[in-house]
């Protein structure tokens, strides 16, 4: 029960600190953490009280076998005195019924002792639960409440920020700071198109910047002085053919 009222006292001075301390203070103390750390406290707490209370349902259950028991023994030994003491005085049976008698009279006061002492076991029992039940339901109220409360510091908190980050901002209405942004895109892909075409007129101006015709007609011209180096003659590279109107002339042999 004490650990109970610890947590819940701890739990209210979250609260007001929460409350009246600021948010600064708190912020400081992280107060996720010690929420946290609260209900821990809070769940073991509850752990502890409900063992109580389950020795507490115990108790009851013993003292009802204990009447239970009681009350069986007192009808057997009520109906041997009945029996016996139908005996003459001074008979064994009858000096038994006086013993069993005696034992009988101190059992019926045991019971009244005992059907006390489950009700007032009963009576406590019945109380604690409620005591618990409403500190439970108090300290779950108490920790909703807090964490509503983190929720909506955190959120002034974020506002705040972003409120901070528009103030520092230099937004300009007119657009002229989007117009120089897009001047400025523009200059730079233009000089990078320069550099390009740069770039491209060099590599077409070098020796070895050959096109494909170029490279077939020095291929054809290479192929022609190889086959006259063959043959041991200079014969032309390219031969045209003979029309009509031209006369075949013929070189004598020396």
């Amino acid at each position: 029960m004490r650990a109970l009222f610890n947590v819940l006292g701890r739990l209210w001075r979250f609260i007001i600190g929460l409350m009246f301390q600021g948010v600064k203070t708190i912020e400081a103390g992280n107060p996720k953490a010690v929420l946290e750390a609260e209900v821990d406290r809070f769940n073991t707490a509850q752990a502890d009280f409900n063992q109580g209370l389950a020795r507490q349902a115990g108790l009851v259950k013993r003292l009802d076998a204990q009447i239970k028991k009681m009350e069986a023994d007192i009808k057997g030994m009520t109906g041997r005195v009945t029996a016996l003491i139908k005996f003459p005085e001074g008979s064994t049976e009858r000096s038994k019924a006086g013993q069993i008698a005696a034992t009988l009279q101190q059992t019926k006061a045991e019971l009244v002792e005992n059907r006390t002492q489950r009700e007032q076991a009963q009576a406590m029992y019945e109380s604690l639960t409620k005591q618990r039940n409403a500190f439970v339901k108090e300290s779950r109220a108490k920790i909703d409440k807090v964490k509503s409360m983190i929720g909506k510091a955190d959120m002034a908190e974020a506002q705040a920020k972003l409120a901070g980050m528009a103030s520092d901002v230099q937004f300009n209405p007119d657009g002229s700071g989007l117009s120089e942004l897009e001047a400025s895109l523009a200059e730079r892909a233009a000089d990078a198109e320069g550099k390009v075409q740069v770039a491209a007129d060099a590599v077409a101006a070098s020796p070895w910047a050959m096109t494909a015709a170029e490279q077939s007609a020095g291929e054809e011209a290479a192929l022609a002085e190889f086959m006259t180096s063959m043959e041991g003659g200079d014969a032309p590279a390219t031969e045209a053919p003979a029309t009509d109107t031209e006369t075949k002339v013929e070189t004598p042999a020396p």
